[in-house]
């Protein structure tokens, strides 16, 4: 997993001038999201752009 963290960091890097990325517990308004579920459940009710776990990257799409 290590491995796949430094490639998605690595990634952000070249991608934007910031080669580096915060991991953090997030939540809205709640108890710290605990689940894969939890996180899920709050990208998709909040203003989040995108959301990362192990091999999956879901982004947002805005219609404007």
């Amino acid at each position: 997993m290590a491995a796949l963290y430094w490639k998605l960091i690595n990634a952000f890097g070249e991608a934007t001038p910031t080669p580096m990325m915060l991991n953090i517990s997030f939540n809205e308004n709640e108890p710290i999201v605990c689940t894969p579920q939890e996180a899920v459940d709050c990208f998709l009710r909040t203003k989040m752009d995108a959301i990362s776990n192990g091999k999956f990257l879901v982004v947002k799409s805005y219609k404007q």
